[in-house]
């Protein structure tokens, strides 16, 4: 007797979506570190492959390749979470790359600490281990991807010159055209589940589903925040 064939499976990622004023603010500082000279101080080592505007993210929990069954039981276990989270509001603090800034594999965009993001992703991932979704044994930080490098051996250490362009890109991307610091922070109401296809031009996102966070209290006021 023949066996049957396997559930299909895709990709898939629990992550926040950007406003598209973050996105935005993200976009001119990867502009900045081209005009900076980032791709000439990698020189013929390395590449920069940068982040498309579309596919900017937080990611909270990558689950690697699941099942039809298994995204409805994440989602479940979304639902449940964010019925007793709150939502909050995120702050982008600079830039950094790992696992070294002069000889980063990744550049992003780092984010200030916010109780309301670790409360999210520890909650989450209590209930995803229930699934039989292993627990990340690595420290989390949570960070925006800006773009990943791309080089030829292993990464060389670059010169004292690169954390300083880091930091002149930000300060230039909080600029606004009269000259007035902007500010990039954003709020978060909902969080939601991808699928991820891997394709020749980058990956292409797909939402399966979103889920809701409790309305955010606006310390100032104590007034509720969010969609109303």
């Amino acid at each position: 007797m023949s066996e049957s064939p396997p559930e299909p499976t895709f990709r898939a990622f629990i992550a926040v979506e950007l406003p598209p004023a973050a996105r935005a603010f993200l976009v001119r500082v990867q502009e900045y570190l081209v005009k900076g000279g980032l791709e000439k101080e990698l020189g013929r080592e390395g590449r920069p492959v940068w982040s498309r505007p579309e596919t900017l993210h937080l990611t909270l929990r990558f689950l690697g390749d699941i099942t039809e069954k298994q995204a409805k039981q994440v989602a479940a276990a979304m639902d449940a979470t964010g019925a007793a989270q709150a939502g909050f509001a995120l702050r982008v603090a600079g830039i950094g790359g790992a696992p070294k800034p002069r000889a980063p594999r990744v550049l992003w965009a780092e984010l200030q600490e916010s109780a309301g993001l670790m409360a999210l992703e520890a909650a989450l991932s209590d209930r995803l281990e229930a699934l039989g979704f292993a627990r990340e044994t690595r420290p989390w930080h949570p960070h925006l991807t800006l773009a990943r490098v791309k080089w030829r051996k292993n990464p060389r250490t670059m010169s004292q010159y690169v954390t300083q362009l880091y930091e002149d890109a930000f300060n230039e991307a909080m600029r606004e055209e009269k000259g007035v610091d902007f500010v990039p922070v954003f709020e978060v109401y909902t969080y939601s589940l991808f699928g991820s296809r891997l394709t020749p031009e980058g990956p292409i996102h797909t939402k399966r589903h979103e889920t809701p966070l409790r309305a955010l209290q606006r310390e100032e006021d104590g007034s509720p925040g969010g969609p109303s």
